[in-house]
């Protein structure tokens, strides 16, 4: 299962960098700013269930660098370097930390409970 989840992140990472990088149209009807913190949560999510084991501040401080990555290639192609798109990918990214966080504290309590 966890090489599925290494399939999907790295897929996921490669689909982001791929559309960031193209000027494409994309109708969805949420705000260009959640699109980012979406995105970069489940980014997140993916890391923490594809290296369960790696240091998830790591992989958090990784992914913000990856979104700023993003911003400063973007002008490049033909597209807006937007700082508050890399602050929505951050915001993202301890959103989804903080979930993961928590999630595995319960866990790891659960999985020593006495019950």
């Amino acid at each position: 299962m966890q090489r599925l989840f290494r399939y999907a992140f790295w897929f996921a990472v490669a689909a982001t960098l791929f559309f960031a990088l193209r000027k494409v149209t994309v109708v969805i009807p949420a705000s260009d700013k959640s699109q980012h913190a979406v995105t970069f949560a489940v980014l997140t999510g993916l890391a923490a269930m594809a290296y369960p084991r790696a240091r998830l501040w790591a992989a958090a401080f990784a992914l913000s660098g990856f979104g700023a990555l993003i911003e400063f290639l973007q002008p490049y192609f033909e597209r807006d370097r937007d700082y508050r798109d890399w602050i929505a990918d951050t915001i993202g990214i301890l959103v989804a930390f903080a979930i993961v966080f928590a999630a595995r504290k319960l866990l790891l309590r659960g999985r020593n409970s006495p019950l």
